[in-house]
C-alpha cells in the first residue's frame, strides 16, 4: 500500500494538473487516514474474524482506486 505514495505524486502533478505543494498536502492526508484505518482495522479485528476484515478492507482499497482512476480520466 504504501507503494502507491511513491508514484502518486507523479500522477497529481502531471496527470492531473495539482501543484507539488497540494499533492503533498493531499498525500499527508492519505497517509493520516491509513493511520486511522490501521487503528480501527485492529479494534474490528477483535470483534469479527480476520478473513472478514482483511476482504473488507481490500474491497474498500479496491473501491477507492477505482474511483480515483475515474477521477483521472474526468
Amino acid at each position: 500500500m504504501y507503494a502507491i505514495l511513491l508514484v502518486m505524486p507523479l500522477i497529481m502533478t502531471t496527470k492531473m494538473d495539482i501543484s507539488a505543494s497540494m499533492s503533498g498536502v493531499m498525500l499527508s492526508l492519505f497517509s493520516i487516514s491509513m493511520a486511522l484505518s490501521n487503528m480501527v482495522g485492529g479494534q474490528l479485528n477483535r470483534k469479527y474474524p480476520s478473513e472478514k476484515v482483511i476482504f473488507f478492507s481490500f474491497a474498500i482499497t479496491v473501491l477507492t482506486n477505482l474511483l480515483f482512476l475515474f477521477a483521472i480520466q474526468i
